[in-house]
């Protein structure tokens, strides 16, 4: 199996934080694990978040659509759905 971490990486971030993620980042490239760094250039944070938050929705449509699977039914949220209505 083929691992892949996938860092959401912000220009508001905490240097400490920024820090751990460098140190985690080094430690799994020694075990042969890809990083994979995504970061918007918007001015603004919350646009930024919206930017990532896109890029991810598209990502998770296409990669459902390459292991043939729809990606537009998600079980585990239908189930939350259906246990929510129950209330």
């Amino acid at each position: 199996v083929k691992y892949k971490v996938v860092n959401f990486i912000d220009p508001d971030m905490h240097q400490r934080i920024l820090k751990r993620v460098n140190i985690i980042n080094e430690l799994l490239e020694s075990e042969g694990i890809d990083i994979i760094n995504i970061k918007s250039d918007h001015k603004k944070s919350k646009v930024r978040l919206l930017d990532v938050l896109y890029l991810c929705d598209w990502v998770s449509y296409f990669l459902g659509l390459l292991n043939g699977e729809d990606p537009g039914e998600i079980d585990f949220i239908n189930h939350l759905k259906k246990k929510i209505a129950e209330d």
